[in-house]
């Protein structure tokens, strides 16, 4: 199923109506393999820059959103111009967003060039590559119920042979874990 510009929207309606109505605090995590339409991360920029996307709600849709907000607005003072300015004031205290993004991926430097909240906005947290001793967690947390019902003598070298192959092919910490997902798919199917 191929995910939509339209989908996309429509779900980010619901999310913005949940942190900016209904004053839920909501952690939104996009991998950027989900940015399958480049018009995904420029809404996220433009989210990211405002706490709001322009065009995404009509005049008529944020009426009839605000129109429960403008009470509590008034008890806070009137220290917003706007209901709409409440509402994205709402959004940005309640909306969190983390975007997990591989700098190995041949897109990455466009995208950030094309997306300044990227920088201006976000805190960038750069993951280094894994100790010896978390390339060997991964595979044991992963595949644990695949070795307990395994019969196989080789099973206990298995998380060894992993991470031989991981540190002389190298790769992201994402491809790693792809790769050992792939490894209990193949071995359950």
């Amino acid at each position: 199923m191929n995910y939509s510009l339209k989908q996309f929207k429509t779900d980010l309606k619901q999310l913005l109506v949940r942190c900016g109505v209904e004053g839920e605090k909501v952690l939104y995590f996009v991998e950027d393999h989900q940015l399958v339409n480049p018009a995904f991360l420029e809404i996220i920029n433009s989210l990211l820059s405002g706490a709001e996307v322009p065009g995404l709600f009509t005049n008529e849709e944020l009426d009839g959103l605000c129109a429960p907000l403008r009470e509590e607005m008034a008890t806070m003072g009137f220290e917003h111009k706007s209901l709409f300015s409440f509402f994205t004031s709402r959004v940005k205290q309640n909306l969190h967003v983390a975007l997990s993004m591989d700098p190995g991926n041949e897109a990455f430097a466009m995208r950030c060039e094309a997306n300044p909240a990227l920088y201006n906005r976000c805190s960038i947290q750069w993951m280094d590559a894994w100790s010896k001793e978390g390339l060997i967690q991964v595979p044991e947390m992963m595949l644990k119920e695949v070795m307990d019902t395994s019969e196989e003598d080789s099973d206990e070298h298995l998380v060894e042979q992993m991470v031989e192959l991981q540190e002389m092919v190298g790769g992201t910490p994402r491809q790693y874990v792809a790769f050992v997902e792939m490894y209990r798919k193949i071995f359950v199917a």
